[in-house]
């Protein structure tokens, strides 16, 4: 099978914003995980191929079938700006606001089944929610659930940041082509808060490497048999809905970096993974790949 490497160097002009999957606030994971990087290609393709409508086709979002996010030195802050929720006009929002108007019908016991149902949904949707949440839970006690989401609604929450002391990489296995001239179009990676510009670094070559591999990009958990000192869960592919992603576990765990230094991290792959050694015009790059997609 094999693999195409593009290799884009990011250069961020602001933080790194972090939000979990589904909410306005709250913390998300620490780096941008393969999902947002794949959004962060894709909005670079819809941006050089000129003002169109539509997404991107589903056959070119396929087409990347791994994304690596390598880490300079960095750290995370809780932001000191704040920002509420009801400055905002996110359709999440909104549905959340017809809930509360839904609620108000439960005490009054006027709200249908099917407004319940909507709720319920609304609430989920949003992020803050327990993802058992049933009709049931909103009859039995509708004064509760207004307190819960007048607090989601107008509470302030802090922002999670990370700062990068330095340029990263983000490195995609695609199978298309097309993809390659995007990546020096990259100009958010994530929220529109998160600036970056970005430039493709020509891979010279490409080579398994036997034994541990020596690096800091972000890797499945599952492809290696080395202990990870951080690890997270991020999601690993475009438009899971949030309801997708609690109930079904979509999101993986990966292995970070360790932040503040640019120490590297050794890892041993586990079966059916293999390291690869990318030289290029920015140095040698070290990453653990599956081994269908390792260089031929």
């Amino acid at each position: 099978m094999g693999g195409n490497y593009l290799l884009v160097k990011l250069v961020f002009h602001s933080p790194y914003y972090s939000y979990p999957a589904g909410a306005e606030g709250g913390r998300g994971p620490t780096l941008p995980p393969p999902s947002t990087l794949i959004g962060a290609l894709m909005a670079a393709y819809l941006r050089l191929r000129g003002p169109r409508e539509g997404d991107p086709p589903t056959s070119l979002v396929n087409s990347v079938k791994y994304a690596y996010f390598w880490a300079p030195p960095y750290s995370t802050t809780a932001s000191l700006n704040t920002h509420f929720t009801w400055l905002t006009q996110r359709k999440s929002r909104l549905e959340l606001i017809e809930a509360m108007k839904i609620l108000g019908k439960t005490v009054e016991g006027t709200a249908t089944e099917e407004e319940l149902r909507k709720a319920v949904s609304a609430i989920k949707n949003y992020g803050r929610g327990p993802r058992d949440l049933q009709p049931e839970h909103l009859k039995s006690d509708p004064h509760s659930w207004i307190a819960k989401l007048r607090a989601m609604l107008f509470s302030p929450w802090p922002t999670y940041e990370t700062y990068f002391w330095g340029d990263a990489y983000a490195l995609y296995i695609i199978e298309d082509e097309e993809l390659k001239e995007a990546g020096n179009y990259i100009f958010r990676v994530g929220p529109k808060e998160t600036l970056v510009s970005s430039r493709v670094v020509e891979v010279r070559s490409a080579r398994e490497v036997k034994g541990s591999v020596a690096t800091r990009f972000y890797i499945p958990k599952e492809a290696t048999v080395s202990a990870c000192r951080r690890v997270e869960h991020m999601l690993t592919s475009l438009g899971d809905p949030v309801e997708l992603i609690y109930i079904e576990r979509r999101a993986k765990e990966f292995c970070l970096p360790t932040p503040y230094t640019g120490e590297l991290e050794d890892y041993d792959p586990a079966p059916g993974w293999v390291g690869v050694e990318l030289e290029t015009d920015e140095g040698v790059f070290q990453v653990v790949v599956p081994e269908g997609y390792a260089p031929r």
